[in-house]
């Protein structure tokens, strides 16, 4: 398993070397601009916690396909391994896109002060950027792994899309639940529903795509 993941990422580091470059002069300008009106902040967060793990899935399964699958076959490893590499290769991707998007926000508030209402506001946005990071990832391994054609890019687009769709949904029926106003705990609650949510779905996704990779034939 280790081995798999380091050759992931091995694999991942050109694909990953332009975003990560346009995301540090982002995180900069992020940082020095005044925060008065918290815009610049939710932009990044979102590009950082969603843009950068969706683009480590793209490598991974643009690395992964056609000869290379029958490659890795010829080792004397399971396939749910395989797929199971993946899995903890992209929940690293999340973590770090997380991790840099708050080292950003840290910086931004203790050079410019707090820009927010509440501190809820602040998980709120973390809960709905990483909920949508792991449905779109989930959505992305299953269509990927099902499909014959290897059109990584829509398959990108169509996750994306969906994985934006659920979670602004899921905000949408929490808010038409909640009353008005909403107090910290229910703001609280609402944002361990979505991340809780998307985990459990995340998790299923393996299982489910672990079981398409073993019946697949290459």
């Amino acid at each position: 398993m280790k081995g798999l993941i380091k050759n992931n990422w091995y694999k991942i580091i050109a694909h990953l070397k332009l975003f990560i470059g346009v995301m540090t002069a982002a995180g900069i300008l992020t940082a020095v601009f005044d925060n008065e009106n918290p815009s610049l902040i939710i932009g990044f967060l979102y590009f950082s916690i969603v843009g950068f793990p969706h683009t480590t899935a793209i490598g991974l399964c643009k690395n992964n396909a056609g000869n290379w699958n029958k490659y890795i076959l010829t080792f004397p490893i399971r396939r749910q391994t395989v797929v199971a590499s993946l899995f903890v290769s992209q929940a690293a991707g999340i973590v770090l896109g997380t991790v840099s998007a708050a080292v950003v926000m840290s910086v931004s508030i203790g050079i410019h002060g707090f820009p927010f209402d509440k501190n809820t506001d602040v998980l709120l946005l973390f809960s709905s950027a990483t909920g949508i990071s792991l449905f779109t990832s989930s959505f992305f391994f299953l269509l990927i792994t099902n499909d014959g054609k290897n059109r990584t890019e829509a398959m990108g687009v169509i996750s994306l899309l969906t994985g934006i769709g659920i979670v602004m949904g899921m905000i949408t029926m929490l808010n038409s639940i909640i009353e008005k106003p909403a107090t910290d705990i229910q703001l609280v609650t609402s944002a361990l529903i979505i991340l809780l949510s998307a985990a459990a779905f995340y998790l299923l996704s393996y299982f489910e795509t672990a079981a398409l990779y073993r019946k697949k034939e290459f």
